[in-house]
């Protein structure tokens, strides 16, 4: 295992943490069960506790079926800067070549 398998940028790994800390918070409040929570979103029990322990391998769609359920989905979309399809220009991003003889 080298050095890209273990690297996880600091920025990210605090916001899944506090994350995570709001998602037990707003399982907490619904008066839920990790388990009944796993239910819910059709997930395992171990997947649910990988969540709130802010596991960073935990799969997308569970983190995002997660958040829906409990009702946080909504106030992140609303953080995200508002981009339309068409504001996405479609273009190859080509890769330079090196010459041999370029010092």
């Amino acid at each position: 295992m080298d050095y890209k398998d273990k690297f996880f940028p600091l920025d990210a790994e605090n916001f899944i943490k506090d994350l995570s800390l709001l998602i037990k918070f707003y399982r907490l409040e619904k008066n839920m069960r990790q388990v009944d929570l796993a239910e819910a979103v059709e997930v395992s029990l171990s997947t649910i506790k990988r969540i709130e322990n802010a596991d960073t391998s935990v799969e997308t769609g569970a983190l995002l079926k997660t958040i829906w359920y409990l009702g946080i989905l909504d106030q992140l979309s609303q953080a995200l800067p508002k981009i339309k399809k068409n504001d996405v220009k479609h273009k190859r991003v080509r890769v330079g070549v090196v010459k041999d003889e370029d010092f």
